[in-house]
Parts: structure tokens; sequence; C-alpha cells
């Protein structure tokens, strides 16, 4: 969380207590790892793109942090429970939004909220997040002490969100609690009734899909007229534009994992001098797909694509059966990173907690599914006396 704001010593301390945690727990996690040894194709893709990049030396070192990056997220995953998960990133959440809030009622002057992370949509996400977190804390006993904290939160989070004025984090927010509130509303249905009313749900969010796409210019312009932007999303249409140039130059497999944004290559410089970034600042083209496509090409987007919409399909479907705390925390964090990821890039990088999530996610969600269909698959009594012989007083029934 606070790499932003102390830079490679927090990626130190990540490995180092991430190693250390390996060590401690190293007889159990060989086995319960290796069960989602399938998510390291995303990482080892990464790797194997230096062979063909401009800059391998530059695409191999990123490649690693990833892959350690993913990994230790894997080994948390699977060796923690949800409850000292959640507990664990509701309090960096919190740390870091109370760092955040203190430098900005220091030092801002009238503009956007971004705290230690220097963008307005870093803070948007981590003020997000912590709110989705919140809603989770209020339902778990073990919390309990922080209850009130989560509650105030709750309150408060929204405000936050607004301060920093980024319209892609209002947008993303909007649909997660509606999936929040229905889903709480799910506890008290029936069987029959849940059915139903994710039909109902889900027949919703096509219809309201036909009609911004019917009218996405118009309810665009609005949106970011209120934000006082240009309706030409800050340029990003002409990005978007040399972005698809540079897709179909290198369409399958692109031109390696961070091997575009890097200082001295044209196609960057030129984009760094046309939008008046200074070299090398950390510019992006402000959409995860186009983003990968460029870096990684189609078959990088598809990997990323199947991990993170399987983890969201899996969630929804989790959620409807047992909407649990835990179980719709998860599902919304998913549900937040697809959001944002039309208007930024929000997966997969190294040492960002925004990548680190979205694993952890699918792990918890791919747990919890198969721990309901074993209880599912459980015989009842009245099951177990039906199929097998028994006696009654000396006498064989069956």
């Amino acid at each position: 969380m606070l790499i932003p704001l102390v830079g490679n010593l927090g990626a130190a301390g990540f490995i180092l207590f991430g190693l250390a945690f390996c060590i401690v727990r190293f007889p159990s996690i060989v086995s319960d790892a290796a069960k989602y040894s399938h998510l390291l194709i995303l990482p080892a893709y990464c790797i194997i793109s230096a062979l063909w990049s401009n800059y391998p030396d530059i695409t191999f070192r990123y490649a690693i942090q990833l892959l350690i990056t993913l990994s230790i997220a894997i080994i948390f995953a699977t060796s923690l429970s949800s409850t000292k998960l959640i507990r664990a990133i509701f309090y960096a959440y919190l740390i870091g939004c109370v760092i955040c809030v203190l430098m900005e009622l220091a030092g801002n002057r009238g503009q956007a909220w971004a705290g230690f992370f220097g963008s307005k949509n870093g803070f948007a996400a981590l003020a997000s997040i912590l709110w989705i977190l919140s809603f989770a804390v209020q339902k778990m006993p073990e919390m309990r002490m922080w209850r009130l904290v989560a509650l105030g939160y709750i309150f408060v989070g929204p405000i936050f969100i607004a301060l920093a004025q980024s319209a892609g984090a209002i947008l993303a927010i909007m649909p997660i609690l509606a999936s929040i509130v229905f889903f709480r509303m799910l506890v008290r249905m029936s069987h029959t009734v849940r059915i139903i009313a994710t039909f109902a749900l889900v027949a919703f969010f096509v219809i309201m899909g036909s009609i911004l796409s019917t009218y996405s210019e118009e309810i665009t312009s609005s949106v970011l007229e209120y934000f006082g932007k240009s309706p030409d999303l800050t340029g990003r249409t002409e990005l978007w534009d040399y972005a698809y140039y540079l897709i179909a130059k290198n369409p399958l497999f692109g031109v390696g994992y961070r091997g575009f944004w890097v200082i001295g290559n044209a196609d960057a410089e030129m984009l760094w001098a046309e939008f008046d970034v200074p070299s090398g600042a950390g510019f992006n083209f402000h959409n995860t797909y186009i983003s990968n496509a460029v870096e990684l090409g189609y078959v990088g987007v598809a990997i990323q694509v199947a991990i993170l919409y399987l983890a969201l399909y899996r969630g929804f479907k989790l959620c409807v059966s047992a909407p649990s705390a835990d179980n719709v925390l998860w599902f919304t964090i998913v549900a937040f990173s697809i959001s944002r990821s039309f208007s930024e890039v929000t997966f997969f990088t190294e040492f960002t907690v925004q990548s680190f999530l979205p694993y952890i996610a699918y792990i918890k969600i791919a747990q919890s599914s198969r721990a309901l269909r074993e209880a599912s698959n459980v015989p009842t009594e009245r099951q177990i006396i039906g199929r097998q012989p028994y006696r009654i007083n000396g006498f064989r029934r069956g």
C-alpha cells in the first residue's frame, strides 16, 4: 500500500515479509499453493515476452517482480482464512487512507485529492475499496471492535471519493453499491425467490447496458462536464487511436511486458511530448485492455480476461447461493477492478495492491465455491437410510 510513498523500501519490505511467511508456513504452503499454480501462467507469459521485447532486460526484470507479487498473493490466499485476510487488508487500507487525508488537510489548495499516490485515481481507488471493506467488516463478528470505525467510514467514504474528483471511480462504485444491497436482500429470500430475483437483476443490467451503449456519448459528455473535464476524455481518444495502430503492428504478442513506456522508445517519447508529460513520468493508455494489448498482445489480454472474468462469474454464482459478507466482498473487489479497467490500467503490474487483491479474491471465491459444492454433495440421514440397508430390532430393512 505504501510503496508510492516509500518507494523501493516498500517493495523490499513486501518481499522480506512474504519470504518470512513462506519459511514459517513452508510445510503446508507447497501443497496448498500448487492447486492454483495455473494462475502463474500470466507472469510466466510476461517472462517469455522478453524474447521478443525491444527492451528484454526491462521486460525480464519487471516480469520477475510480477511473478513474486502474484506468487505471494497465492501463498497468502491459500494459507490464511478470509477473516484474517480481510482484517489485514482493512488495516492496510485504513492506515493508507488516514495518511492520505492528513496529507491533504495539511497541504491541499483546492485541487482534487491525490494523497501520497500523486494521482486522484489512486486515492479514489483506495477510498472506494476501503468503503467496500467497511460493509464486510460490519457483518463480521470477529472484528467487533472495528465495526464502529467501519460504520463511520461508510458515511465518510463517499465524501473522500467525491473529493478525489475521479469520474471513473464514482461510476464504478455505483453498481458495486447496488450489488452489495442486492446480495444483502438475498439473505432473507427463499431459494426460489433468489433465482427469480437474480434473473430480474441480470435482465435489468442487460437493459441498462443497452441504454448506456445507445446513449454513451451523451452520458459521457454530461458526466465529464459535471467534473469539469473535456468531452474527448482528456485526449484519450487520440491516445487510443495510436494504441490501435501499435496493436496492429504486433497483434498477437505485443511489444513485451512493460516494454513500451520506456525512456528512449520513439513512440513513447512522441506521446509524452504530445500530451505535455515529462519523459518517463508513468503515462498510460487509460484502458487496461488497450494497454495490455500493446504490451502483451491478444494472447496476454486473453489470459488476463480469463482470470478476472472467471472470478467474476464464479463470484456472482457464489453470492447468489451463499451471500455471506466475505463472499460478497471478494466478488465486489473483482467487480470493482473490472469496472475501473475500462478507464484506468488496473491490473496486472508488479508490487501494486490492485494486482494483489484480484488474485486473492479469485482463490477465495474458488475455495468457497468448492466448499459449497462439497457441502451440497454430503448426503442427509434420510438419503443414507434410503440407499443403504439398515436394521431395526434385528430385522434387515433396505
